[in-house]
């Protein structure tokens, strides 16, 4: 899934945004291993915030070229 992830924001236009509650926590993981630029805003709810990413960093570049695809 992180590939997958990555490689549509290396893809698709930025900035762009994440709904889905899975893909939030592998956006998570992603920023906290500095490989993108995410900032995450709370729903009414649990499970109902966005994330928004902003940058596919250098280092999330060159990550992609080492994380097998799935």
């Amino acid at each position: 899934m992180l590939y997958s992830l990555l490689q549509r924001l290396a893809l698709g236009p930025l900035p762009m945004t994440f709904t889905n509650a899975q893909e939030i926590e592998h956006l998570r993981t992603l920023r906290d291993g500095g490989w993108v630029k995410v900032s995450f805003t709370p729903g009414a709810r649990p499970g109902q915030g966005t994330a928004t990413v902003t940058e596919l960093t250098a280092l999330g570049r060159v990550a992609m070229r080492f994380i097998p695809p799935e």
